[in-house]
């Protein structure tokens, strides 16, 4: 979606920097099952720019809400 990068490339980097192990998906091209394993595989979520209702949608696409929602209270 953006033809410049380099703060995605940066804020990246950081989290690396920091230790985390960073996966970048897209969610547009997965297929629910794939979605749901991603999120259940990582310890963080981070987002990065984008069109918010093209996020919710492609969520709930993905059934990922529920997902979130007891990865969070899992803490």
């Amino acid at each position: 979606v953006y033809p410049d990068r380099s703060w995605i490339t940066a804020e990246q980097g950081q989290l690396r920097r920091l230790g985390a192990t960073v996966r970048e998906v897209e969610l547009s091209t997965m297929e629910p099952s794939a979605a749901q394993e991603a999120i259940r595989e990582s310890e963080g979520i981070f987002v990065h720019g984008g069109n918010t209702f093209f996020l919710l949608q492609e969520l709930q696409r993905t059934g990922l809400p529920s997902v979130i929602s007891s990865f969070v209270r899992s803490g």
